[in-house]
């Protein structure tokens, strides 16, 4: 059974907004343990936490944008893209 492309786009942002969701608790968890970290310095366990919450924080946001771009990028005609593809690129500094 084949789905619809408006089928397509709404799951697409269930699953958007999942990750939001899973970025916006992990940034939470990273603030929280980040403020236990400084007021207790010599507890290993709270830089690990940091550490695993940012990188949770991190890739949620990362699966997040590339999900939007992904949805976004079904709308556009060839010609479009490439122009959105040029304007990531020059616009970014890692060239």
């Amino acid at each position: 059974m084949e789905t619809s492309e408006k089928e397509r786009d709404k799951l697409a942002r269930v699953v958007l907004a999942h990750e939001f969701y899973r970025c916006n608790e992990s940034f939470d968890h990273f603030v929280i343990f980040s403020q236990f970290k400084r007021l207790y310095p010599e507890k290993k366990e709270y830089a690990l936490k940091v550490y695993n919450s940012y990188t949770d924080f991190a890739a949620h946001l990362y699966e997040f944008i590339v999900g939007c771009i992904k949805l976004d990028s079904r709308r556009l005609s060839e010609n479009s893209k490439k122009d959105f593809l040029y304007t990531i690129y020059s616009t970014s500094r890692c060239h």
